[in-house]
């Protein structure tokens, strides 16, 4: 089985919702609306953050889909290299540990985010060795982990996509457009 089917396999095992939203690091320009915190569009051009609200303790893994397919594991990695959580609300990359402040699209297009949270580590081999640097999930080691949460093994999955804009200008021109249309629903 490819790469992507694997990815859409395991995106059909999600079980919660609204549970992880990427927030741009935007604020709000004089003659421009007022900017929510959310989106499910980030420019090219700036950084964003991860907010993951976890209502289950345990072992966090964050995956991320490219535009172009490439599957990259997040969590851990250098930006979350620490990937035990207790309950609540938690922003990242992890400010404390992790040398960097935001996560930087590199692709314009869907990218795609899924959440696991385990209550005990899970048993694969590249774990370990993911601290240090993001590593890109082949065919291969994604499949172990849909084999292990096939397994009946209890946890947690979430998932969320945005659209990586080309340019902070087409980042507001869509927000305005949204706006108008919303106003224009109501």
């Amino acid at each position: 089985m490819d790469i992507q089917n694997i990815w859409e396999r395991l995106k059909s095992k999600v079980n919660a919702d609204n549970l992880m939203k990427p927030r741009t690091c935007l604020l709000s320009e004089i003659g421009r609306p007022r900017i929510p915190e959310y989106h499910d569009f980030i420019p090219m051009d700036h950084g964003f953050v991860l907010k993951i609200n976890i209502d289950k303790p345990g072992y966090l893994l964050v995956l991320e889909r490219e535009p172009s397919g490439a599957i990259w594991c997040w969590c851990p990695s250098e930006w979350v290299p620490e990937f035990y959580f207790e309950t609540g609300e938690f922003t990242f990359p992890l400010e404390d540990i992790s040398p960097y402040r935001t996560f930087e699209p590199c692709e314009v297009g869907k990218e795609e985010l899924l959440a696991i949270v385990t209550p005990e580590k899970l048993p694969l081999t590249w774990l370990d060795t993911n601290k240090q640097v993001a590593l890109e999930l082949e065919d291969r080691k994604l499949n172990e982990l849909s084999i292990f949460l096939e397994s009946g093994l209890d946890y947690q999955m979430f998932f969320s996509s945005y659209l990586v804009v080309p340019t902070k200008q087409d980042f507001y021109d869509m927000y305005s457009v949204r706006n108008r249309i919303a106003n224009q629903s109501l």
